[in-house]
Order: structure tokens, then C-alpha cells, then sequence
């Protein structure tokens, strides 16, 4: 059985970019402007 832990940075990174959309206010269930690709990162999108 492999267990995968998430580091500190990248649970750091994770609240960073909640408390971004906030101030943006991005929902989190359909973003418009920060959007979250698996295995890749996040992406900053025009709202057009």
C-alpha cells in the first residue's frame, strides 16, 4: 500500500491560491479567472 503525503509547501501553496480566489472572487466550484489542471498547476484565464 503506497500512501502519498502532501508537503508543507504544497498545502501552503493550496490555502494561497483559496485566499486569491477570494480576494478575486473566483467560486472555487466554477472558476472563471484561476483554474486548477491535474498534475500541471494552476492557470490564469481571462474572464472574456
Amino acid at each position: 500500500m503506497c500512501i502519498k503525503k502532501v508537503s508543507d509547501e504544497t498545502q501552503y501553496f493550496r490555502v494561497f491560491i483559496g485566499q486569491l480566489r477570494k480576494k478575486i472572487k473566483d467560486d472555487h466550484a466554477k472558476p472563471t479567472y484561476l483554474k486548477t489542471i491535474t498534475g500541471v498547476g494552476y492557470v490564469l484565464q481571462n474572464k472574456d
